[in-house]
């Protein structure tokens, strides 16, 4: 399986236009977006978002998951719920695999089994103190099977820590996206031409 990741488009109209291209010459079998995929103060950002819906789900066929970020208006995860392309405190499924996901600045569910053995989506990557307790944990109960943020523009690496890969996905402001291939967790990021 292989599944396209990107995060923080920030409503560029530029990166939906690259996409479009990539998408021509590139097959997923599935589209991650990770929050901030508009701008909460854009007059355009309901446009924009739809434009980008339209895009994956159904120019491009693929399956749509995403979360949002600290910039989503009401209106526009409103959309991402009439859509049904949102993750936030759910679960979906991709083929064999069980998709979650927390948006920016909620609570992550008192479930330890949430996240458990599944693919989990956030905007924000946890948090240091987090990774660092986790390296000294070979097991980790509830633990999901990987682990993708954004909203770190500028950072983009992959760490496996016990059975989880940890992968924080650049911004596509930079024309950067992220490819998983599962079920080897490889982990590619890539240039957007």
């Amino acid at each position: 399986m292989k599944i396209l990741m990107v995060a923080d488009l920030h409503g560029q109209k530029w990166i939906l236009q690259k996409l479009q291209k990539h998408l021509e010459k590139n097959k997923y079998d599935a589209v991650f977006s990770l929050g901030d995929l508009c701008n909460s103060h854009d007059p355009y950002a309901l446009v924009y978002t739809k434009d980008f819906i339209d895009l994956i789900k159904r120019k491009n066929h693929t399956p749509l998951f995403l979360i949002h970020g600290n910039q989503e208006s009401g209106e526009v995860k409103t959309l991402f719920e009439k859509e049904n392309v949102s993750v936030h405190l759910r679960e979906r499924a991709l083929g064999k695999y069980q998709v979650v996901g927390v948006g920016f600045g909620e609570e992550f569910p008192a479930d330890p089994q949430f996240a458990a053995g599944k693919i989990l989506l956030t905007h924000e990557p946890p948090r240091f103190a987090a990774i660092k307790q986790m390296r000294r944990v070979t097991n980790l109960a509830g633990a999901p099977l990987v682990h993708l943020s954004g909203h770190l523009h500028y950072i983009q690496r992959a760490e496996k820590i016990g059975k989880t890969l940890f992968v924080q996905c650049p911004t596509a402001q930079n024309s950067l996206i992220t490819v998983l291939h599962l079920p080897g967790k490889k982990i590619e990021f890539e240039k957007l031409l």
